[in-house]
C-alpha cells in the first residue's frame, strides 16, 4: 500500500501540511500527491475507508483542531461539543442529547428573534416545537422540518426529566446529526436567504 497515498486518505490534514512544506511547481500540491500514489491506490483506498470500523474524521489530530479552531458557527460548536460529550466522557448519552437539544433550541430561538424582530412571551413553555411552529408561520420551516425538531425534541425532553434509560448512544447521536442538519439548512441570516436555504434543500 502506498504510504503517502495511505497518510492523505486517513488524515485529511496531511494535504494541509504538504501545502505549507512542498513548493508548488508544476501544478498543485494535490496533483502531485495523486501521481504519486497512483489513481488506482486512491480507488483502491477510497473503497476502503467508507467500510472503515474508525472514521477518519474522528482521528485525534481533527477533533483537536475542531476543539481548538471552531467552526465558526455557535450551534455547531455546541454541537460538536455535544458530540464529544457522547463519544469521550463516561456520561450517559442522554446528557449529549439534551446539551444538543438545547443547543438546537437556542437557533431556532435566535431565527425567530431575527425574523421577527421579538420574541412573543405568552407564558407557555418555550419548546423547540413553539420555535419551529414559529418558523413555519413565517414560511420558513416545513411540516417535514417541523416533525424532525418535534423528534428531536421527544429525547431532549427525555434527557432533562432524568429517563436516561430512555436515550441511548445511537438516539444521541441522531439527534446531534439532525439538529447539525437543521441548523446547516436554516443558518442565522436575512428572511430571504432562509427561504432560499429551505427551498434548496
Amino acid at each position: 500500500m502506498n504510504l503517502l497515498a495511505f497518510l492523505f486518505l486517513c488524515h485529511p490534514g496531511f494535504f494541509h501540511i504538504l501545502c505549507v512544506l512542498l513548493p508548488w511547481r508544476e501544478g498543485s500540491v494535490f496533483s502531485s500527491v495523486i501521481q504519486a500514489a497512483g489513481d488506482d491506490e486512491f480507488r483502491r483506498l477510497a473503497a476502503w475507508l467508507k467500510s472503515a470500523p474508525n472514521s477518519a474524521r474522528e482521528h485525534a489530530a481533527l477533533r483537536m483542531a475542531r476543539l481548538v479552531v471552531g467552526t465558526g458557527d455557535e450551534a455547531l460548536d455546541y454541537l460538536m461539543h455535544a458530540e464529544v460529550v457522547l463519544r469521550e466522557t463516561d456520561l450517559p448519552p442522554a446528557a449529549a442529547a439534551g446539551f444538543a437539544g438545547a443547543a438546537l433550541e437556542r437557533h431556532l430561538r435566535q431565527l425567530v428573534l431575527q425574523l421577527r424582530g421579538d420574541i412573543e412571551v405568552d407564558g407557555k413553555a418555550a419548546k423547540l416545537t413553539r420555535w419551529a411552529d414559529q418558523l413555519k408561520k413565517e414560511g420558513v420551516f416545513t411540516a417535514a422540518d417541523v416533525q424532525l425538531v418535534a423528534n428531536i425534541q421527544g429525547y431532549r425532553d427525555s434527557a432533562a426529566h432524568g429517563w436516561m434509560e430512555r436515550v441511548s448512544a445511537n438516539d444521541a447521536a441522531w439527534v446531534i446529526e439532525n439538529a447539525r442538519e437543521v441548523v446547516r439548512r436554516y443558518p442565522l441570516a436575512g428572511r430571504l436567504s432562509l427561504v432560499q436555504a429551505r427551498d434548496a434543500s
